[in-house]
């Protein structure tokens, strides 16, 4: 039995309580040229004649026998009992196609390999294929990347989509020539640019080797590994136990004395050292490579 619901003179009918066959239709209006469809009756109603909303997608309209008899009496035709008449809107699955085309013209990929792994099986209306935040997504375990997106169709309307794929970009970056060691400084050596396929990320390499020498990465990044900005810091500059210079200042009086590090730290990270003569800890902030600074507070 059908579920039906009275929505100005017609009836919205979810489509899994529909029967019989019903007609499809596009556009935001059902016409008088989609009810000629269902009825040879009205063949002689205008085509663009508005006979009321068409459905949205995933739903069925249905236009009761009465009403059909009205509009027949409005028309001057012949009064026949008539059966309801179903609409819905005309949807079709996506394609693999289509949808890596999507992918391609956003992501700006020409010549990358894409791999559909999976998408949205919901029948879409026939429109163009909108992704967002296409450059924002990141993969998963197992190097696919979720994008969501829409199906714009008729006057300002869309319905959502999904898509998991693998993309293979083209591109330029910059490499791991060795293993580079997690916190160790880059050496103009280690790094190298090359060109060719790769995987996407969601976060473009870096291309320039100045980007990367002189930084640390954060973990361990293997050899021929693309080295992104985010895997990158800037160096410790002080480790544990290194003697360095430590520097005493008040007002404009500065005393440079030898200490050790008992923490490491980046320039300008708060650390503790070791007065090496009177064996006193005192808190200073790195101020360059072995070196850290102390503010004194004055004498009054």
């Amino acid at each position: 039995m059908a579920i039906l619901r009275k929505m100005g003179g017609f009836l919205l009918a979810l489509p899994m309580a529909a029967a019989g066959e019903c007609i499809d239709v596009e556009g935001r209006h059902i016409l008088g040229s989609d009810l000629a469809r269902a009825h040879r009756l009205f063949a002689g109603i205008p085509p663009e004649t508005r006979i009321g909303f068409a459905p949205y997608p995933g739903a069925e309209r249905i236009v009761r026998g009465e009403e059909l008899q009205r509009l027949a009496t409005k028309f001057h035709m012949e009064a026949i009992p008539l059966d309801a008449v179903c609409f819905r809107y005309r949807t079709a699955p996506l394609e693999r196609e289509a949808l890596e085309k999507a992918l391609r013209e956003e992501l700006g990929e020409k010549e990358g390999r894409i791999e559909i792994v999976d998408y949205s099986k919901w029948p879409a209306p026939q429109g163009t294929l909108h992704l967002l935040g296409a450059e924002r997504a990141v993969p998963d375990h197992t190097g696919a990347m979720r994008f969501r997106g829409v199906v714009r169709y008729g006057e300002g309307r869309s319905v959502p989509f999904w898509v998991r794929a693998k993309v293979e970009s083209v591109e330029t970056r910059l490499v791991a020539v060795e293993p580079l060691a997690a916190g160790k400084q880059i050496q103009p050596g280690q790094v190298r640019v090359e060109s060719g396929p790769g995987m996407r990320t969601g976060e473009k390499a870096l291309v320039e080797p100045s980007a990367a020498v002189g930084k640390a990465p954060r973990r361990k990044l293997e050899a021929g590994a693309a080295i992104l900005a985010s895997q990158l810091q800037a160096p410790r500059l002080v480790e544990p136990g290194d003697e360095i210079q430590l520097v005493a200042a008040s007002g404009a009086a500065r005393i440079s004395l030898k200490a050790r590090a008992e923490s490491g730290g980046r320039l300008g990270d708060r650390i503790l050292v070791k007065n090496a003569t009177s064996g006193r800890r005192i808190p200073a902030r790195v101020s360059g490579p072995g070196k850290a600074q102390v503010e004194v507070e004055p004498a009054r």
